[in-house]
């Protein structure tokens, strides 16, 4: 690496090299960096005119982030006004942006549990916290830039997109180097 550079939820990472290892770093940062999103929605009661399939949707494409609390679940229970994650309740997490849920008017009420899972997008998207993700390449450099779409530094998730890529790859380094041993005949 030539260069990195941050400014605010924005990072840029300029390589010496037009090899596939900007496009690498990319594809880690998109799918095999580690957070947390709801993969539990319990409704207890829900009286809105929505479906609590479209509930549980909606609540699954919020981002969240994990604070320094204790795992815990968060709860959700309105009657009667705009439900949004301004409404929830839980330490452990917190919604990145305001999001709406669901209106409910006069005395419709919805009460939910949300539980949380760490995983990575490889898995689901609702785990990716990275926005727009691009390289360019010119004669002898190539530049990756991508942006946060939460408060957590950029290169906190460039860090454990290159310590993922590392891992990956020494995982296939072993197989590799297992299946050739494991093949070798002597005579």
């Amino acid at each position: 690496m030539r260069r990195v550079t941050k400014n605010g939820t924005k990072c840029e990472i300029q390589f010496r090299t037009t090899s596939a290892l900007p496009n690498a770093v990319r594809r880690a940062l998109m799918n095999d960096v580690e957070t947390y999103a709801p993969t539990e929605i319990l409704i207890h009661s829900n009286t809105s005119s929505q479906t609590d399939e479209y509930i549980a949707h909606r609540i699954g494409l919020i981002p969240f982030v994990r604070t320094d609390a204790p795992l815990s679940e968060m709860s959700l229970n309105v009657t009667g006004r705009m439900a949004s994650t301004r409404n929830l309740t839980g330490d452990g997490f917190h919604a990145v942006h305001e999001t709406p849920i669901v209106r409910l008017i006069d005395d419709q009420t919805l009460h939910i549990d949300i539980r949380f899972a760490k995983g990575t997008a490889m898995s689901h998207t609702k785990h990716s916290h990275i926005g727009p993700v691009a390289y360019s390449k010119s004669c002898d450099e190539a530049v990756l830039s991508f942006e946060t779409i939460n408060e957590t530094c950029p290169l906190d998730y460039a860090l454990a997109a290159l310590n993922s890529l590392t891992q990956r790859i020494d995982d296939s380094i072993f197989v590799v180097q297992t299946q050739y041993d494991n093949d070798r005949k002597f005579i």
